[in-house]
């Protein structure tokens, strides 16, 4: 079954679409969505294979840990999502220029591409979408004055095993 794909290329096209309407959540999490979502969890979860202190659940079954108890039923991550009735009054933005991207890019994507680059795991796809956030809002997120990395929280000198003990032990 072909899916329609609403694209809407920048803020402008975004406010001239929108007019007038109350786009909500619900009608957007699809599968394009959730192929992106994966991948990012697969970077995520690569850093299960770096070490045997760190053993990551996929995102899709902490989803439904967090979100069963409010209805969120269904075996995939758009079920998941797209049947949560949470979800089903939250408007999307109206603009690109939303903590949507300006906050869970550099308190989110960010710290987790620089600290998977620590412990040598995969974070390509993480890398691409904080890349394209960056060519689409023409802002260079890793300068963003929030940004975090290892660097900013104090952790980049320290040895994998040692930010395992601080994570663990928060000494």
């Amino acid at each position: 079954m072909r899916r329609k794909i609403n694209i809407m290329s920048n803020d402008d096209t975004l406010r001239r679409t929108m007019i007038g309407k109350r786009y909500t959540v619900k009608g957007y999490v699809i599968t394009p969505y959730e192929l992106t979502v994966k991948a990012l969890d697969e970077d995520r979860r690569s850093l299960n294979q770096t070490t045997q202190e760190i053993k990551l659940e996929p995102l899709k079954l902490i989803y439904k840990n967090w979100y069963a108890h409010q209805g969120s039923k269904g075996s995939s991550f758009v079920e998941l999502a797209g049947q949560n009735p949470i979800y089903y009054e939250s408007k999307l933005p109206q603009t690109l220029n939303h903590r949507y991207i300006l906050e869970d890019i550099p308190y989110g994507l960010i710290p987790m591409a620089s600290f998977l680059e620590k412990f040598g795991a995969a974070n390509k796809n993480i890398i691409s979408i904080i890349n394209m956030a960056c060519m689409t809002l023409g802002v260079d997120l890793y300068k963003h004055e929030q940004a975090r990395t290892l660097k900013t929280l104090g952790l980049a000198e320290k040895s994998s095993e040692d930010i395992i003990d601080y994570i663990t032990d928060r000494s």
